[in-house]
């Protein structure tokens, strides 16, 4: 993924990463993407793009990732389905990153529910995280400021003083 922008997410600023276009691509037009080309046939000669096949790492099973609703996928692929309506907007796939993030490791859980961040908790985070290093640069905008008043105040001394 690559990094797209810095954006305000209800209150908190995170990194935003998207997978660039040339993620999906063919080896045709993306040379590095030749060892996810292993099925000739489906894949007409490695041409068609917008499928990752990694059957290789699933055990030779044939699995192949793709954006929601095939999104920047060769027509090929699209055209035999009804109701695929691919839009950047809607079927991108992103990742947003708090820029200090802590990790811990987990072990795979048989169901993972999506937890919704409700206003107490999200003000919890901006008052206990994101305030914090919001003060910090206060803090750092301060100390650099005295530090010009007195560099500033030395010169003056030093330029009267030797009149």
């Amino acid at each position: 993924m690559l990094f797209e922008a810095k954006i305000d997410l209800i209150g908190i600023p995170v990194n935003r990463f998207i997978f660039p276009s040339r993620t999906f691509a063919s080896p045709l037009q993306n040379p590095d993407k030749h060892c996810f080309c292993t099925e000739k046939i489906i894949s007409k000669n490695c041409t068609l793009y917008g499928v990752l096949d990694v059957s290789k790492c699933k055990e030779g099973k044939p699995v192949y990732i793709s954006l929601p609703h095939f999104l920047h996928a060769s027509p090929e692929i699209t055209e035999p389905f009804e109701g695929l309506n691919p839009n950047e907007e809607e079927h991108s796939t992103y990742l947003d990153a708090e820029p200090l993030q802590i990790n811990i490791l987990v072990k795979p859980a048989r169901k993972i529910e999506l937890a919704p961040l409700g206003d107490e908790k999200r003000a919890m985070f901006i008052n206990q995280v994101t305030g914090k290093i919001n003060l910090l640069g206060l803090v750092e905008m301060i100390l650099m400021s005295v530090g010009v008043m007195f560099t500033a105040f030395m010169i003056s001394y030093c330029a009267c003083r030797s009149k």
